[in-house]
């Protein structure tokens, strides 16, 4: 609410010389004049005073001999002074701010939710029977009556629910259960059943893969037929568990294969390789202490802001909004707000060696935590930090060990 006053009462951005500029802002103090964002370069103060607060300081320079030179104006008193010189711009804010209370009266935009057997055309016209519809005023619109009418006319509509969210009409129902008639079912023996996506005649079946190359430590196979043993060096994507079962004649042939789900515990150790990166350099953003506010208005959609001459190359907005409440005329998002606008400079440094190692081993440490949320085990680790690619860059090797399995 500060920011707001201080809008309303009207702000100098000034720039303070002179003999005593330190026992200027003393004074100031002892004599409850307010001053804020106060900068200092060299002999040099840069700070924001109140413009009722202005007209009171002329003594305290003449006691001690410093200078203010008026850098920026800002707020309602300044704004109302340019806005004498330009009627035809103030009888347009005026009926657009008309124009904007006025419309949030009526309903521009009607949903429907959870409709399926009523068509939205037919609650369309139900409604509109009641006096409800785009345009009409949301003050004349009825709507526990709209409710008990709409179920009535609709069988199939067991609940209905309405309420306005802005100038959007809401409207929310449920329906009774249809019951659908389906066809015929067939089920299937979980052996002859095919993967989700073949058809008969297709060879699609499940098996285990290793995911890297690397080293079998382990392995117990509980479904499937193995096809590597322990201590086994594998290459990626090579068969681990096959999925297809043999089943065989008396005579030792193959009668038939049978498909199941490979389930295994393997055991695999492999070599991660990464690479992680810093630029040289950083940009640090530094405020210079100048600032502006823009005080603003918003109802639901629309929002009115005060124009403001931002001179500033480079800057961002923080927003703080206050909401009103309008139960007068229905639930409302109304309310005000100011925006400062905060100037910037960006100065660019180089990263110590210190501190180019502290943030790679931090993206190091980032990355072997996510593996150890998937279940990968770090068992070591080796790292070498290269600069010969014109950035910081952090190579590294690391021994993991995890289990596969078909997923």
């Amino acid at each position: 609410m500060g920011n707001v006053f201080g809008y309303v009462k009207g702000t100098l951005r000034i720039k303070l010389t002179g003999i005593s500029p330190e026992r200027f802002i003393n004074l100031c103090s002892k004599s409850q004049i307010v001053l804020w964002n106060i900068v200092q370069v060299i002999d040099v103060f840069y700070l924001n005073i109140g413009l009722k607060d202005f007209y009171r300081i002329k003594p305290l320079l003449r006691k001690t001999g410093t200078k203010v030179i008026i850098l920026e104006r800002s707020g309602l008193p300044f704004f109302i002074a340019k806005t004498k010189r330009r009627k035809a711009f103030l009888a347009g804010l005026i009926l657009c701010v008309a124009f904007w209370f006025i419309s949030g009266l009526f309903i521009w935009r009607i949903d429907y939710n959870g409709n399926y057997a009523v068509t939205s055309d037919m609650l369309e016209k139900a409604l509109k029977n009641q006096g409800i519809a785009i345009g009409r005023l949301k003050s004349k619109a009825d709507l526990l009556e709209a409710n008990t009418r709409i179920r009535q006319e609709f069988q199939e509509i067991t609940w209905i629910g309405m309420g306005f969210q802005g100038t959007t009409l809401q409207v929310n129902i449920k329906e009774k259960k249809q019951e659908i008639q389906q066809g015929e079912i067939v089920i299937q023996d979980y052996e002859n059943r095919l993967p989700s996506g073949g058809e008969e005649g297709d060879a699609i079946y499940e098996s285990i893969y290793a995911p890297e190359e690397g080293v079998i430590l382990s392995i117990i196979v509980r479904s499937g037929i193995p096809m590597v043993k322990k201590g086994d060096t594998v290459i990626k994507d090579q068969v681990l568990v096959d999925g297809l079962v043999p089943i065989m004649n008396e005579d030792g042939t193959v009668k038939e294969y049978m498909q199941v789900t490979p389930d295994a515990d393997i055991l695999l150790e492999y070599y991660l390789y990464e690479s992680f990166t810093l630029p040289y350099t950083y940009v640090e953003k530094q405020y210079t202490g100048r600032t502006k506010e823009q005080f603003f208005l918003f109802w639901n959609e629309h929002k009115l802001q005060l124009p403001v001459e931002i001179s500033f190359h480079q800057y961002d907005e923080v927003t703080n909004q206050d909401f009103l409440s309008l139960d007068v005329i229905g639930p409302q998002k109304m309310g005000k707000g100011t925006k400062m606008i905060r100037e910037y400079q960006n100065f660019e440094h180089k990263y110590t060696s210190e501190q180019a190692e502290n943030l790679l081993y931090k993206q190091l440490d980032e990355f072997i935590r996510t593996l150890n949320e998937k279940g990968v085990h770090i068992i070591g680790k080796n790292g070498k930090i290269d600069t010969s690619t014109g950035e910081w860059k952090l190579d590294v090797e690391l021994l993991v060990q995890e289990y596969v399995d078909n997923g």
